[in-house]
């Protein structure tokens, strides 16, 4: 190479959208569910409907904006799909069905990714993680034969020390750029002179606020103006939502005086209020969040959540008193680790899922800048108890 002091191994970084997603969790779903491998021992195609029926029994937050769906349709999964398969939905649907052995591999992989995907992570984490995907890597050829240990399973061995040189999975992977890609095929039709349809579509697009702001006066009605700027936003405002600086209320509220316990936990924060205004919606830190008073959503459970603190809970409502900022009034969940699937040789659990041993009857009262995201809520699945998954970081959106 011409490029003397660059290094081809640690100058490039790991993209972890087209290794791990589309690689590895890919190659095991494909080895898990395709015919050809039914006399292996990893084969789980005569599970199929077991592990559909409790896959498609989970309810999402609408922060992943595709619902599960059949493992019969993966080779139609997209990245985020295979994103959300591994970290939240694997574990649990394929405990007690996928042979011991390879549960436990699975939990190296899975455990790894999510600590290279938080947004706080350390230097510890990092090493762990490191750790576990080089077990991952030596254990592949023992458990699926040499012939599958590809060539996304061997880099895997790299993506620890791309995070120390890099930064997060998070924040060097291709989703960000696969989604501009979209927007790009937008400005073009057709495949002649297509460079030239999008600098002129661009151009165009670029300087419609600017030919706009000519023509607006008083006399353009308002529907006018509103249609425009739905079309180039692509959706439709809101219409009834006021903003604080930590919050964006939704809906119409419902307005009265608090509850005695409410009072009281308005008093606790200093605060003497006679009438509030509550809400069923809001939108925090850039998540859309239902309260336990919204109706509607039905697939969806999107009321569940953890605070900067750590606190599993279920908003029961958002309030508005006045003031600059927004409180709700939560639920809080009592939790316990998630032990249903444990590494026997180097004692890894994973540390993305929780489970559920109660919902205390003690509310309480936060400022919503508390809240921090919010949580997949494995509700009704076949499980012993209810789960919840806790996204690793409050950056990635489908």
């Amino acid at each position: 190479m011409l490029l003397t002091f660059f290094n081809i191994i640690l100058g490039f970084a790991f993209d972890y959208m087209h290794g791990i997603l589309l690689g590895v969790s890919r190659q095991l779903t494909t080895l898990w569910f395709d015919s050809k491998y039914h006399g292996e021992r990893w084969y789980l195609g005569r599970e199929i409907i077991t592990i559909d029926k409790l896959l498609l029994q989970i309810n999402t937050p609408v922060n992943i904006t595709r619902p599960p769906r059949s493992v019969r349709l993966r080779k139609y999964w997209k990245a985020s799909e295979y994103r959300n398969f591994l970290l939240f939905y694997s574990l649990p649907c394929l405990s007690g069905i996928l042979s011991c052995d390879y549960l436990e591999h699975l939990l190296l992989l899975v455990q790894a990714t999510y600590l290279l995907l938080k947004d706080d992570m350390s230097s510890h984490d990092i090493d762990v993680a490191e750790y576990l995907l080089k077990t991952f890597v030596s254990r592949f050829e023992r458990l699926y034969g040499k012939c599958h240990a590809s060539f996304n399973v061997h880099i895997l061995q790299h993506a620890a020390q791309s995070v120390r040189n890099w930064g997060p999975l998070w924040c060097q992977s291709a989703f960000i750029f696969e989604s501009h890609n979209g927007n790009l095929q937008k400005l073009f039709h057709g495949t002649q002179a297509v460079t030239e349809q999008i600098a002129n579509s661009f151009s165009l697009f670029q300087s419609i606020p600017r030919l706009l702001s000519t023509v607006y006066d008083k006399s353009v009605k308002k529907t006018s103006t509103d249609f425009v700027d739905r079309m180039l936003r692509g959706y439709r405002l809101a219409t009834n939502c006021v903003k604080k600086t930590n919050i964006i209320f939704l809906g119409l509220p419902t307005v009265r005086m608090p509850t005695p316990r409410e009072a009281f936990l308005f008093r606790e924060q200093g605060i003497d209020v006679h009438q509030c205004a509550f809400y069923s919606r809001a939108i925090i830190n850039g998540n859309r969040i239902h309260s336990k008073t919204s109706t509607t959503l039905s697939r969806r459970i999107n009321r569940a959540v953890v605070t900067e603190q750590g606190t599993m809970a279920l908003v029961r409502s958002f309030v508005d008193v006045g003031f600059d900022k927004g409180f709700a009034f939560i639920d809080p969940v009592i939790t316990a680790k998630f032990n249903m699937v444990k590494d026997r040789q180097t004692g890894t659990a994973f540390s993305g899922i929780v489970r559920e041993n109660y919902i205390s009857t003690d509310v309480k009262l936060i400022n919503c800048n508390e809240i921090r995201t919010t949580c997949v809520y494995l509700k009704d699945v076949e499980l012993v108890q209810n789960l919840l998954c806790i996204q690793p970081n409050k950056w990635e959106v489908d």
